[in-house]
This record gives structure tokens, sequence and C-alpha cells, in this order.
């Protein structure tokens, strides 16, 4: 599912489809919650406190569970990984050097902190600098 990063202490992104709601919380966990209606959601995402409004309307009011790693609900890390390489790859083929700070940002919406440092580390890509 995708999610949308969001300026939150607690919270790092929301998603939401088909009536579920997943919530990335900053520690890395992953939460889903089901059968939790448009408006609600809606108003999550416009609240000026995200971590607020979830704890006191979604986590005790809609069922609630802990998406695992390996979870069939969320993409494998191979997946995410080769979306990122491709990515990167892209990046240093076309000699786009100049769009890295941009490139990185995008795919940290797009993947896990733990999924771009693992490729950048592979592409031997260093903070400012594209190989």
């Amino acid at each position: 599912m995708y999610r949308t990063t969001v300026d939150s202490s607690n919270i790092k992104s929301i998603g939401r489809k088909d009536g579920v709601v997943e919530v990335e919380f900053k520690n890395g966990d992953v939460w889903q919650y089901s059968g939790v209606p448009e408006k609600v959601s809606d108003e999550l995402l416009m609240a000026e406190s995200k971590g607020v409004f979830f704890s006191q309307h979604i986590k005790d009011a809609y069922e609630g569970k802990k998406v695992e790693r390996d979870s069939p609900d969320v993409e494998t890390s191979w997946q995410k990984g080769s979306v990122v390489k491709e990515l990167l790859y892209g990046l240093i083929t076309d000699g786009a050097h100049h769009k890295q700070y941009h490139l990185e940002r995008v795919l940290r919406l797009l993947c896990t902190d733990k999924y771009v440092d693992e490729a950048k580390k592979e592409f031997q890509w260093e903070e400012g600098i594209a190989p």
C-alpha cells in the first residue's frame, strides 16, 4: 500500500486503500486498521496532530494488526530493493548527479530508510557524492 509521509512526532507515514488505514510509526512498526470509513481517514490526513487524532479516533476504535516484515501485505525487501536500485542506476547512467538530493528524498518517500540505505551502500553512494 502506498503511504504518504506526514509531519508527526510519532507517525512516519499513512496509507489508505479500500477501508484499510496503514500507519508506519517512526520506530519502524507498521499497523493496519480495517473498516475505517473514508471520512475518518480523510480527517486523519488533515488533522493538525496526526498522533492525537490517531489515538483518539482510530487506534482503539478499529481492528488493528501489526504487519510483519515478511507479511504478504507488504512488498518483499528484494522488490523494494530492486526499485531503489533501478532508480539509482537510472540516476548514475543518466549522469544527473545534481539531482541526487532530490532523488534520495523521493526514494525515502517510496521506500523505508532501510532499503534506501542498503542500496546506497551497494552502489557506494556516500552522502552528498554520487558515484
